[in-house]
């Protein structure tokens, strides 16, 4: 079975906490920032009924998935820390996308 935004974006969320327990100052300010935007994006996607079946919500699993891996690699090598900054917006962008499929 595929995982579901539920299981994919805490792991994320949790990934995210350690970097930013981690992250050089100068990356901290874009990291807060998408740490409040994920919530966000949650607190609408929380309040929806998302297809899990749409593309949308495959590749919110994806991009999430993706980010969740960048997050913890960049915890570990600092130097990595921008590579998941991209994809966490990308997976940010993602959640907004299918959350919009019920708007």
């Amino acid at each position: 079975m595929d995982p579901t935004l539920g299981q994919t974006i805490p792991q994320m969320s949790l990934a995210l906490d350690a970097l930013i327990d981690t992250a050089p100052a100068d990356q901290l300010p874009r990291l807060a920032a998408l740490k409040a935007d994920l919530n966000n994006q949650l607190e609408a996607l929380i309040d929806k009924d998302l297809p899990k079946a749409d593309a949308a919500y495959k590749d919110a699993v994806s991009s999430v998935t993706a980010a969740t891996g960048a997050i913890t690699a960049a915890t570990a090598d600092l130097s990595k820390v921008a590579a998941a900054i991209s994809l966490l917006s990308k997976a940010i962008a993602a959640i907004a996308k299918a959350a919009a499929l019920i708007a």
